[in-house]
C-alpha cells in the first residue's frame, strides 16, 4: 500500500504543479489515499521531493535542473526574497522600536532578578513540595489546627528542654550544665493543667477545607 500511495504522488507530482502539501493531501485523498499531514511529510522526504522551477512547485529528483543556469537563478530569487524579508523585518523595528526597547529591558531586569534569586528559587523548587505536603498531612480539618509532634511533656523539665534546643545550635555542654547549675536554685514550677478547658463545647465543628483561611473558601475554583 505504501509503494503504491508513493508511486501515485509521484505521478501526480509530474502531471501537474503542486505547490503546497496541504494541495497534495487533497489530491491524494481524491485518488483514494487519505493519508496524514505527518505520513505524507515522511513520504515527501523518502522520495526526494523539493521545490524548484519557475513555479515552485514539487519536483522530484528527476526533474531537478541541476544546470548552472537553474542554480542561478534560484539562488538570485532567494536572494530577492531574502531582500523583501529584511526590509519588513527593518520596517517593523522602525514602527515599535519603543515597545521593543520596553520588553528588551524588561527582560533584562528579569534576567537580573531570576540570576540574584536562583538559589532562592531552587531552594523552592526542592522543598515546596515536601512542605506542602507536610502542611497537607499536619493540618486537622475538623478542628482547624494543625497537629504537630511537640512534645510538651519535656517542660516538666525546662533544663533537659532547653539544653537540648543549646545543643541543636552548636553551643558546648558547659553552657548546659551552667544553665542547670542555676535553674536547680529556682523554686519548682506547677504541673501543667490537662484536660479540656471548662466550658469548651466538644462537639465536632464543621469541616473545614480551607486550611485555616490558606486557600480559598472555594477550593481555588
Amino acid at each position: 500500500m505504501k509503494a503504491r500511495r508513493q508511486a501515485l504522488i509521484v505521478d501526480i507530482v509530474q502531471r501537474e504543479p503542486i505547490r503546497s502539501q496541504e494541495q497534495l493531501r487533497r489530491r491524494v485523498k481524491a485518488e483514494g489515499f487519505d493519508v496524514t499531514q505527518a505520513t505524507l511529510s515522511r513520504d515527501i522526504r523518502e522520495l526526494g521531493l523539493v521545490k524548484g522551477g519557475a513555479d515552485h512547485s514539487y519536483q522530484t529528483p528527476q526533474q531537478v535542473d541541476a544546470s548552472p543556469a537553474a542554480t542561478t537563478t534560484a539562488l538570485q530569487r532567494a536572494l530577492a526574497e531574502l531582500a523583501v524579508a529584511l526590509k519588513e523585518i527593518q520596517s517593523f523595528i522602525r514602527e515599535n522600536r519603543d515597545e521593543l526597547r520596553k520588553n528588551v529591558d524588561g527582560l533584562t531586569e528579569l534576567s537580573k532578578t531570576l540570576v540574584k534569586q536562583q538559589d532562592a528559587l531552587r531552594e523552592v523548587l526542592e522543598k515546596g513540595p515536601v512542605a506542602l505536603a507536610n502542611l497537607d498531612q499536619a493540618y486537622n480539618s475538623k478542628t482547624g489546627t494543625l497537629d504537630t509532634r511537640d512534645n510538651f511533656a519535656q517542660l516538666d523539665d525546662p533544663g533537659l528542654y532547653l539544653c537540648s534546643l543549646l545543643l541543636q545550635t552548636g553551643q558546648p555542654q558547659s553552657v548546659c550544665d551552667e544553665l542547670r547549675s542555676v535553674l536547680e536554685i529556682l523554686p519548682d514550677l506547677p504541673e501543667l493543667p490537662g484536660g479540656p478547658a471548662e466550658g469548651a463545647n466538644n462537639s465536632s465543628p464543621t469541616r473545614d477545607l480551607t486550611l485555616g483561611g490558606i486557600l480559598p473558601p472555594d477550593g481555588g475554583r
